[in-house]
Formats: C-alpha cells, structure tokens, sequence
C-alpha cells in the first residue's frame, strides 16, 4: 500500500503544480484567501470521475477515492490517526444487494390480484442474511408506526405486531391537526426511525407508502437509492427485517381498491391519537433474490496537532462516498457524485492545506474526517461518533460540507442547526466579518438535520454544524442560475450528478472561506460554544435511536 500512496502523492503534486487559476474568478470572489479554484478542481476531477465507478463503500472504486484522500492528507503535511491504520479508520459493515430483475411483488384480497412493477412500482429488499426471499402474509396497517410518549402518541397500543408485515407512512402527523412535535419533522417522521421500531416491536417486515410530499423528494430518488446495496454496521441489527421497502401512493392506490380503500383515507384514519392498527384485508406475496456480504470501508482521517490546547478538538468533516454503479439511466449506470459530495471532500482537502502551510499553529488540535457510509444512514459518522480521535467532550465544534454551491458568489450563510446553539451572534459577527449575513434556518420539513453527518455528533451533545452559503446571487442573476439549474434537471441520487463546464467557482472559494474563518476562530482558542436548552437534536433523541437501532 506504501507505493501506492507515493504514487498518488507524487500525481497530486503534478495536479496542482498546473497554473490554471482562472484570474476572473479569482478576483469575482473577492478575497479567496489561501485558496485556488484550480487546488480545488483538481481533487474534484478525479474523486469524481468514472474512475472511481460512484465510490460506493466497499468497492474498488471506494477504495480508490479513500487511497487518494488519504495521499492528499499525508502530502498536506497531517498527522495519521495510528501507526497501525494509518489514515484509516476502518469501519464494519454488512451489506444486501437485491437483484431487482428477480423481485415480484403482489396483492390479493377477494378473488382478485394486483401485480406491482419492480422497481417502477416498488423497491424490496431484505436485511436477513440469506439468498433467497419468499414472504407471503396479510399485511397491517400502523399509521405512522410512531411511539413517542413525550408527545402523547402511540400508534401501536397493545397491538402485538411480531410477525407480522408492517404498512407505514413516512413523515410525523400533521402538526397543525394533531399537536404532534412541531413544524420542522421530527426523528419519528424518518424512514429510519421507522425500520427502527418495527425490528424492536419483531416485525417481520415493513412497507412504506411513498409520496412527493411526506418523503420531501421523489420516488426517483428510493429507486436509485435503495436497488443499490443496502448496508449497516456489522452486528448492529437486531431482528433484521425479512422484507423491507418502498411502494409508491400510486401502486398502493390500485391494491387499497381491491378492498374499497386509497391513500387519503389511511392518511386520515392515522391522523387520530385514537388510532389502532388494523389488517388491510390484502395478501401479500413477494419473492427476490440476493447477495449477502460482510466488509470493511473507511473513515479516512488526518490530525493537525494544537499547542496550548491540543486535547480539544476542532472537526471538520464530510462523506467520501456515493451510490457507485447502480441501474442505467438514459445509459449511464455510474453514479459519480460530483457534488454529492466529491465536492465536499475536495472542499476538505483544500481545507488541510490552508492549515497545515499556515504560518501558524492552531492551539486546538484540527481533525479532519472524511466519512464512508453516509449514503447508507450516516454509517460513517455514527461510527465515529462511536469511537472518536478526540474525546466527544473535547469536541469543540464540528462543522459538516455536503454539497458545494456552483453557481457563484452569494451575500449570505448559513450554519444548520445554529439556532439551537449560544453561538447565533458569534456566527453573525464572524459573518459580517467577511461581508455575509447569516440566515438561521426556521421550519425544517424534511428532516434535514437527520440526513447529515454531524447529526450522530449533533446527538451526541456536541455542536456540529452544516455549512453552506445562502441568500442573493451575485456572480449570476437567479434567472441564470435557475436556466443552469434546468439544464442539469433532477440530479439528486441520479447518474447526471457530474461536473459541468457552465459551473462557477469563484462561490466555492467564497465557501471556503467561511469554513476556514468558522474553523480558525475556534481553532485559535475562542470560547466552545454550547447547544442551547431547546436543542431537539441532543442527547435524549440518541438515546431513543440507539434502543431502536438495538446497537450493542
């Protein structure tokens, strides 16, 4: 592995030896700092490139992307995490691959069958540890399959549901009607929390009913998310569910006609506190055909040592990997992951560079921590969350990059979760020190807080952070950003996520910025901020996700 590591070093060392600084964006981006669009493409260009085939965890690909981030940590001069694993972390997994083309899928009720379309109807999978997925049971309706005694809500009562093929819907009862959690979702409303209770309460499988609405995206994006391989933490499942998956409403619909029933009227039956869970009257049938695997994929990890008060930590952090290579679409089975989050990782490369060739040490120690998993439920971060370089507790701050802003400069930040923190007027003053307003984030309806990195360090009691830039295009008009944006079309989770030739940079070294004036402030011995009291995401929702996980 040695060589290796020269030779991509030495490849880096020729990338960014190349003068291809675009002067325009240097001076539209007003004051880049140490930073260099060309540093920047660089890493960019190969991390998301067909080379590394969607850098999916446990893949050649996977583990080419971490083999070169780690190289680009060792050239920048950062410290590894061991002698023995050097700037890995390796991290356990266990992973199911469905072979779609063998999934059927139907439902009887009174003489009559209805037939769903693998992959266009439904997406099925299973986290048993066999071959072969033969399931036929009558199914049973539990709402949103929420338990949640702070809010006054059980959807399951006394039901007794082991055994039995769970019917859901995702996101939280609607808070204006019903008084449950509030505006912004809570961890009930995720699919994941959903998964969670079901093998707590021994179900044998669970059927999510999808919408555009209560999912907050597209059944585009459950498709191509989950027919790859699904994957968690080796030995974290307890009771793993034999069938799980997605249907959309509209499949649904047609199999609640067979017993006088549609969408709307579960939504609303399940929107009542008194709501029990009940048989739909349907029978389903569904068979497929897997792979079982056992892996390991890592955390790449590098550390700038402190002076004064090297045992405190600041983190900056973001996913290394995507989907890999998954179904075709218009042709093109790879799914690269430009700027998710190819992006966010060069971000971080550019970041360790910045420090370590500073004239100047940082008091704290700087970790910065490029996670796997993340695609796959946060496996990545919760993993190191788990097992930290730097204690939880001398975690001063952590600051997340998932997705960069290529569309140019903006006059605005924002730091997600900032308004449940002490540092709101920190933040404003460290933004104004750089000419930007920050936004604070309001209602938050689709739970994006639980689909980040920080959110396992978040839970944790420690103040991680997303970070992105907000408000008013400055380099283009939002007519042009949106006419770029219409070129592109759906690109989330799909095989489109590449690098295109009309994308700005001068707003990435803007972003970068930010990050590196956040981090060195923290870095230089300012006062830890602390999570305020209202805090949803502390340490009480860690403990519920972990009961439900059934981690050791």
């Amino acid at each position: 592995m040695k060589p290796i590591l020269v030779i991509f070093a030495a490849l880096a060392a020729v990338h960014l030896a190349c003068p291809i600084l675009s002067a325009q964006a240097s001076a539209a981006s007003g004051n880049p700092g140490p930073f260099k669009e060309h540093e920047f493409r660089a890493h960019l260009k190969f991390l998301a490139s067909d080379l590394c085939e969607g850098r999916a965890p446990g893949t050649r690909g996977g583990n080419l992307a971490a083999l070169y981030i780690a190289s680009q940590f060792e050239a920048a001069g950062l410290r590894p995490i061991s002698e023995k694993s050097g700037y890995f972390q390796p991290v356990p997994m266990q992973g199911n691959l469905t072979d779609q083309d063998t999934v059927t899928v139907t439902f009887s009720a009174k003489g009559k069958t209805v037939t769903m379309a693998a992959y266009d109807d439904a997406v099925f999978g299973s986290e048993a540890a066999r071959k072969h997925i033969r399931v036929e049971d009558d199914v049973l309706f539990v709402g949103y399959g929420i338990e949640a005694p702070e809010y006054g809500w059980n959807d399951y009562k006394d039901v007794d549901v082991r055994g039995k093929v769970l019917v859901m819907l995702v996101n939280d009862p609607d808070f204006k009607k019903t008084g449950f959690g509030s505006e912004s979702l809570t961890y009930y409303g995720r699919w994941t929390y959903k998964q969670e209770i079901a093998r707590i309460k021994g179900a044998r499988g669970l059927i999510l009913i999808h919408t555009n609405r209560t999912a907050t995206y597209g059944f585009n994006v459950v498709q191509t998310s989950w027919a790859v391989e699904r994957v968690c933490l080796e030995g974290e499942i307890r009771n793993p569910l034999s069938i799980c998956g997605w249907i959309s409403r509209p499949a649904m619909d047609r199999a609640l006609a067979l017993v006088d029933l549609d969408y709307d009227t579960l939504e609303k039956r399940a929107g009542d506190r008194a709501f029990t869970p009940f048989s739909l009257g349907l029978r389903l049938k569904t068979d497929l055909v897997q792979t079982f695997r056992k892996f390991s994929s890592p955390n790449v990890i590098g550390r700038l040592p402190g002076t004064s008060l090297a045992e405190e930590a600041v983190v900056y952090m973001g996913h290394h990997d995507h989907l890999g290579v998954g179904r075709p679409i218009k042709g093109d089975a790879i799914y690269n992951g430009a700027v998710d989050n190819a992006s966010g990782i060069a971000a971080l490369i550019c970041l360790a560079r910045a420090f370590t060739t500073a004239t100047e040490r940082p008091k704290r120690t700087v970790i910065f921590l490029a996670t796997t998993g993340e695609e796959k439920g946060l496996l990545g971060s919760e993993y190191y969350a788990a097992h930290p370089v730097v204690p939880l507790d001398k975690t001063v701050i952590a600051l997340n990059k998932d997705c960069c802003n290529f569309y140019g400069r903006r006059d605005g930040f924002g730091a997600y979760p900032i308004r449940y923190t002490d540092a709101v007027e920190v933040f404003r003053k460290l933004g104004e020190g750089l000419g930007l307003k920050l936004h604070v984030s309001g209602v938050d309806r689709g739970g994006g807080v639980f689909r980040m990195d920080s959110f396992p360090l978040c839970a944790r009691g420690v103040v991680a952070l997303s970070i992105g830039l907000r408000g008013k295009f400055l380099t283009l008009s939002k007519e042009k950003v949106n006419e770029y944006r219409r070129k592109i079309g759906r690109w989330y989770h799909q095989p489109n996520d590449e690098i295109y030739p009309f994308w700005r940079y001068d707003g990435i070294l803007q972003e970068l910025e930010v990050l590196h004036h956040i981090g060195r402030h923290y870095a230089f011995g300012a006062s830890p901020p602390k999570p305020g009291p209202e805090n949803p995401y502390g340490p009480p929702i860690r403990i519920r996700n972990r009961k439900y996980t059934g981690s050791r």
